[in-house]
């Protein structure tokens, strides 16, 4: 695998990528406002075990 575990979050004409490792970050966002950002970016952070563990479960069966 070439990237870091990492989210993309779509909604409407926004998006945005996150990675997750080493350290939650985002890595681009287009459309959505800071505040938009702030939010998702503590959602990712009080999730961040969860999505890695699923990044690993979708990933090994790949």
């Amino acid at each position: 695998m070439d990237e870091p575990i990492h989210i993309h979050i779509n909604k409407a004409e926004k998006n945005c990528k996150i990675w997750l490792v080493p350290k939650i970050e985002l890595e681009y966002s287009y459309g959505f406002t800071s505040k938009e950002i702030s939010e998702i970016l503590e959602i990712v952070n009080k999730n961040q075990k969860t999505l890695k563990n699923k990044w690993d479960e979708y990933f090994s069966q790949v």
